[in-house]
């Protein structure tokens, strides 16, 4: 449920000129680079963009409140996710 919520978060708020499918191409970018993997300037600024953008979310969720007509519709871990696996619930939500 949280993947299939976060990747609708992240298609709709995309902001002007940053796509979806430019999003999941940076977040592999940034799966990369956090398996090792050196990445040219290039590279890193787009690494970069994709974990500021999930970052960005998962502040918004940390805010947010997660009820329509009174009833939870979100339900995050208690504990909260990190960047890098939102990062990864992104791609691999993609991937199905």
């Amino acid at each position: 449920m949280i993947a299939t919520l976060l990747v609708s978060l992240l298609v709709i708020a995309q902001p002007v000129g940053y796509t979806g499918g430019q999003l999941l191409r940076d977040c592999a970018l940034s799966i990369r680079q956090d398996e090792g993997t050196v990445l040219n300037s290039e590279q890193g600024n787009r690494s970069i963009s994709c974990a500021a953008f999930v970052s960005g979310m998962l502040d918004g969720w940390g805010l947010g409140d997660y009820r329509v007509g009174g009833k939870e519709v979100l339900c995050p871990p208690k504990e909260g996710i990190e960047t890098g696996q939102a990062i990864r619930i992104t791609r691999s939500a993609n991937m199905r």
